[in-house]
């Protein structure tokens, strides 16, 4: 008889060269099969490759899949994580934290770095805090005014020691220097 994860439409076959592997994303946990229609489709959230399973195996942390009798998982789009086993579907990032597409880490959001925030779930990157704003801690959804006479670096205030405006954007947190006047 064939063994689990085969099949075999010819009768007394007594070698396990005349038995047939179940395709990619199917399982025969039973032993004996005589037709494909034996072989069952891998559940959601698990796949079987190589043909010939006996049983599915459970997406790895990081991946998902939706779709029954897959051969393969797909990994977390950027925003998103999986953090356990056999997930049909990934998490989205809360607010204040992101996962980039060159994040290689799956299973976790970053929070955003200091002088960057994030208000919308399932993001993909953080957004800097504007001129005149700062955020002090990481993992914020919202960025905070200066106060009166201090200017920001993005991530900390100080107090401005003249009293003119002047910004110098440049790319990336803790570039732009806003200096308040206190009129």
């Amino acid at each position: 008889a064939c063994p689990t994860g085969t099949y075999s439409s010819v009768k007394g076959v007594m070698d396990v060269s005349g038995c047939n592997p179940c395709a990619d994303g199917k399982y025969s946990n039973v032993t004996g099969q005589k037709s494909s229609s034996a072989c069952f489709n891998c559940p959601s959230g698990y796949f079987s490759d190589g043909g010939g399973a006996a049983v599915c195996r459970k997406c790895i942390v990081g991946r998902y899949q939706q779709t029954p009798g897959s051969a393969s998982c797909a990994p977390c789009m950027p925003g998103e994580f999986g953090n356990s086993t056999g997930l049909v579907r990934c998490l989205k990032c809360v607010q204040g934290r992101f996962r980039s597409a060159s994040d290689t880490v799956t299973e976790a959001c970053r929070p955003c770095p200091a002088g960057r925030y994030q208000d919308t779930p399932g993001s993909a990157s953080c957004f800097a805090c504007l001129p005149g704003q700062f955020a002090e801690r990481s993992g914020l959804v919202e960025c905070v005014s200066c106060p009166r006479g201090m200017m920001s670096n993005r991530s900390e205030v100080t107090p401005a020691s003249a009293p003119t405006q002047h910004a110098g954007a440049m790319a990336g947190a803790h570039t732009v220097i806003l200096k308040v006047g206190l009129a």
